[in-house]
């Protein structure tokens, strides 16, 4: 597999274990507000004689009147409210404020989100004709983002995390032994090598290392060339068949010249006997419109 396969396949997990994440995480905050929304009716259908009382509102609109604005106050602690939620440990961080609300008043009236490190339930509002006030009461629990993360179910989050992880190792280790491989035969083909460091491609007892820049014998031996000869070679090696026409070669080497076939002709007599010396290939001529690098037929 390709690197940057691997590293799409990497990101692809590590970005659906951050999704899955953050999925948990809201998921939890969403169950935290419908236990508090719970547990709050639960509390009031037991409480609201002790809670509710003509002290209580009237220290409320004593605390609206001084504020000018809605004030919640802090319900008595009490294991009521606790004692109905359904989450673990929730209990020891949840508490219940109450404010009276003027005729026409709603802003203390639906839903509202804690914020520092907040949550809160939705607002529950009594009408008392007898004590002529409306009261509000939230619920409120002090999670902070690592509370509620440490409430949320990270267990498919984590899994991914590991495969990516693990998928991270085993590319880097895949990598790296391939690597390991492909320099290996590239230094069976050229030992003496002139610091080869890639796999050579063998043809006819002359082997050339993939970036092209090195040829050598059967025997690791490297082959001496020009610049031309070394350039029609990789041209030769690269080619389907490895045959190339005249004019292909021509415009490749000699891309200014208006006539090159002499100066191709001077070439390949010249690279011939070097290819006779050093491996088991030849140059032939294919119906004088093209060259094929052709490997003779061992004895």
């Amino acid at each position: 597999m390709g690197h940057y396969a691997s590293v799409i396949i990497f990101a692809l997990l590590t970005l659906s274990s951050a999704v899955a994440s953050i999925g948990s995480y809201r998921a939890t905050e969403s169950r935290i507000v419908d236990d508090l929304n719970r547990a709050l009716l639960l509390t009031l259908d037991e409480k609201r004689g002790s809670w509710l009382t003509t002290d209580t509102i009237s220290v409320c609109r004593q605390l609206r009147q001084t504020m000018g604005r809605p004030t919640e106050l802090l319900c008595a602690a009490d294991a009521t409210f606790g004692s109905h939620l359904t989450i673990p440990g929730l209990n020891e961080l949840v508490e219940v404020r109450m404010s009276v609300i003027a005729e026409g008043d709603r802003t203390a009236v639906g839903r509202t989100d804690g914020s520092g490190g907040v949550l809160c339930s939705d607002t529950v509002v009594w009408r008392s004709e007898e004590l002529d006030a409306s009261v509000a009461l939230r619920g409120y629990a002090r999670c902070s983002a690592a509370t509620v993360f440490g409430m949320s179910d990270q267990r498919l989050p984590s899994a991914l995390l590991i495969a990516a992880m693990l998928w991270a190792v085993g590319s880097v280790y895949y990598m790296r032994r391939n690597r390991a491989g492909l320099v290996a035969v590239a230094s069976d083909a050229c030992p003496d090598g002139a610091g080869v460091s890639l796999p050579a491609f063998d043809y006819g007892g002359l082997a050339m290392s993939a970036d092209g820049e090195t040829f050598c014998d059967a025997d690791g031996r490297p082959v001496r060339l020009t610049p031309m000869q070394h350039r029609l070679m990789q041209m030769f090696f690269r080619a389907d068949g490895h045959r190339l026409t005249k004019t292909a070669i021509c415009e490749e080497l000699w891309p200014k010249k208006e006539d090159a076939s002499e100066t191709l002709y001077a070439l390949v007599k010249r690279l011939k006997p070097v290819l006779e010396a050093c491996s088991r290939l030849r140059i032939d001529s294919d119906r004088g419109r093209a060259y094929v690098l052709a490997e003779n037929e061992e004895a």
